[in-house]
């Protein structure tokens, strides 16, 4: 899912280096979730705890500000957090805790895909470091 013209190069707002923190305080987020929500089974919680876990760990080997090794594109790290809102938004029916819980879900899958969509895959100013540019003195 590519978009490329003016209307929607508009849309993304989001540096990858904001992307970034987002990340990470997303992946703690839904890892602490279990609690903040008071999950009953141990499905609800082995989900956004597992969501979050996998986040992190594709965070950090992403090639940007916040990635320590550089694994994986930003394109590709956004399709990852697109499938991770997509596996919560789906999960309460899938696993069948939807007359239960479901609005949680909702909401985190719904934010990790929105964050997903609206960060630029690129930074304007490259992060050198990853990309394997060599800097002249």
């Amino acid at each position: 899912m590519e978009f490329t013209g003016k209307k929607f190069s508009i849309m993304k707002f989001i540096e990858p280096k904001i992307h970034g923190f987002i990340d990470y305080m997303a992946g703690i987020i839904l890892i602490a979730a279990p609690s903040f929500f008071s999950f009953d089974n141990a499905a609800e919680t082995l989900i956004p705890a597992s969501v979050g876990i996998i986040q992190i760990t594709y965070s950090l080997f992403t090639r940007y500000e916040f990635g320590i090794f550089s694994g994986i594109s930003m394109r590709k790290h956004l399709m990852l957090d697109m499938i991770g809102g997509a596996v919560l938004v789906t999960a309460s029916w899938i696993f069948g805790f939807a007359s239960e819980i479901w609005q949680a879900y909702m909401m985190l899958g719904v934010f990790e895909i929105l964050v997903a969509f609206l960060t630029k895959p690129y930074s304007q100013r490259r992060h050198y470091r990853n990309h394997g540019v060599r800097v002249h003195q």
